[in-house]
């Protein structure tokens, strides 16, 4: 059965999970059709995620954004509207949309861990060259801390918009007008690693976003 890739267990990397969202959705479906693979879900980076692929200590890894990467292999497989996240008395917090340049001059608050670092990149890359680089304040704080930080009027954030949960209180999302494309989510492997239940989960990765809404 582990030969056939319906028995066994795949070591997945993801940049964060929250319940309803795509990866969620995906590896639920996954084990819903495969219940005999044990998931082992590892959330990090996606500097840490290619490290640990190339040491063996995981099997895939979903990323946020488009990858180029010569020992790796990489596919987009979802997208996503950016929007930012801010205290519902925010002066902006009442309009149906954002742009950048809006933002300028607020506190980015953004996590140490899962898609971080990359958003870090992201607001940086928006501003060069326009205006001024905003305030970026790296923050060791999970999802739930993130929210209350941002509710309670410290700074704003970026999240995609299947992140968006109609239960946070205090808080407005808005969408970025100006930002030029939707965001790549990417799954990563490596493509020395032939297990056939690692076949089966791209298979589906790659197929799933056709039938979601």
């Amino acid at each position: 059965m582990q030969a056939r890739g319906e028995d066994g267990a795949l070591r997945v990397g993801v940049h964060a999970l929250m319940v309803g969202c795509f990866l969620d959705r995906l590896l639920e479906r996954f084990h819903d059709e495969h219940p005999g693979i044990c998931l082992h879900i590892t959330e990090g980076t996606a500097r840490d995620a290619q490290f640990m692929m190339r040491e063996g200590k995981l099997d895939i890894s979903f990323m946020l954004g488009s990858h180029e990467i010569s020992d790796l292999n990489s596919r987009v497989i979802w997208r996503d509207r950016l929007m930012v996240a801010l205290p519902q008395g925010h002066p902006l917090a009442l309009q149906p949309n954002v742009e950048w340049r809006q933002l300028a001059e607020e506190t980015f608050l953004i996590r140490h861990g899962g898609a971080g670092p990359q958003l870090h990149d992201l607001i940086i890359a928006r501003a060069a060259g326009k205006w001024l680089t905003p305030a970026i304040v790296r923050v060791d704080a999970g999802r739930s801390a993130l929210f209350s930080m941002i509710a309670a009027g410290h700074g704003v954030s970026l999240f995609v918009e299947e992140n968006v949960s109609a239960s946070t209180t205090n808080i407005a999302f808005l969408p970025i007008r100006d930002e030029p494309e939707a965001i790549a989510f990417s799954v990563v492997w490596s493509p020395s690693n032939r297990d056939p239940a690692l076949m089966k989960l791209l298979t589906l990765a790659t197929a799933l976003p056709k039938y979601l809404p």
